[in-house]
């Protein structure tokens, strides 16, 4: 698998088309004026396989003076989901934000009632931190998830 991190201002039409295609399967999507607006401290991983077709994405935002990631979002095509995309597209970007940004700490909220995650996280080796209660705007609860390298 091919992973590029791109500026979501400098991505071809066609790639921003793969990843908002994606970002309707998230119960939580952001209109396109808010990828329009993203400001430089997130990083966008963007995944293809050997064959040039698109895999999935991640978003992340760097917060420097915390030295520490915040994953956004992560999708895989459905298709590839359970195959080790997912977890591939997940270590490489935690790889790069290492190397390139020092970065050591991650972090990430998932919902409370997507057990599928949560598991995988926690065989990725994340930590359980707590429960935050109406984290959505659904008033869904989230439980948030801490990395330490």
């Amino acid at each position: 698998m091919k992973i590029e991190t791109v500026p979501w201002q400098q991505l071809s039409n066609w790639q921003k088309k793969e990843i908002l295609r994606l970002d309707v399967q998230m119960p939580f999507v952001w209109p396109l004026s808010e990828w329009d607006l993203l400001p430089d401290r997130f990083e966008l991983f963007f995944s293809q396989l050997p064959d040039g077709a698109f895999s999935g994405f991640a978003l992340w935002e760097y917060l420097q003076w915390e030295d520490y990631a915040h994953l956004h979002k992560i999708v895989v095509e459905e298709k590839l989901r359970r195959a080790g995309c997912g977890r591939q597209l997940l270590e490489l970007s935690i790889n790069h934000l290492e190397k390139n940004k020092s970065c050591r700490r991650f972090g990430l909220e998932v919902s409370a009632q997507n057990f599928a995650a949560q598991e995988f996280y926690q065989s990725s080796g994340w930590k359980k931190l707590n429960r935050v209660t109406s984290y959505y705007s659904s008033g869904e609860d989230a439980v948030r998830y801490m990395l330490e390298r």
